[in-house]
């Protein structure tokens, strides 16, 4: 430590020198900071109007729309009368068909056959749906503006 204090004093200028050197350091830091920064200045952004795509088509391409749903309409009613048909012979059918025995054997069957489940299952079906169902975090509470 001795030795440090006496480099120190004896060499002086040096101390000076370096003393010097961080006080301009520090002022050119403070009058960077107290200096504005030049904003850069923006060009107001120019609009066209926007033009509908319909106008900006080309006749041909026009022609072609127009036919696409010609054609597409022509499609569906021809869709529509096939079902119109097709629902008038279900209609004629039904009248002239009998009931299935085999069919009307499995709906019996199938009434007969009951499920059992106990107060306890439904506890834990419940209880898994909401264990396995979307956080709630994912699903806030809807709030509702009261006015009084």
């Amino acid at each position: 430590m001795d030795a440090l204090l006496e480099f120190i004093f004896s060499n002086i200028f040096f101390v000076v020198i370096i003393i010097s050197a961080i006080y301009s350091f520090i002022q050119r830091s403070v009058a960077e900071e107290a200096k504005p920064r030049p904003t850069p200045k923006r060009k107001p952004m120019q609009f066209e109007p926007e033009i509908p795509q319909y106008e900006r088509m080309t006749e041909m391409e026009k022609e072609n729309e127009r036919l696409k749903r010609e054609s597409k309409a022509e499609e569906q009613e021809e869709r529509l009368t096939r079902y119109n048909q097709s629902s008038n012979n279900h209609k004629m059918q039904g009248v002239i068909k009998l009931k299935d025995p085999v069919k009307e054997q499995k709906k019996k069957q199938m009434k007969q056959q009951k499920l059992h489940i106990s107060k306890n299952e439904v506890v834990k079906g419940v209880i898994w749906s909401k264990i396995l169902d979307e956080p709630r975090s994912k699903k806030p509470y809807k709030y509702r503006n009261i006015r009084g």
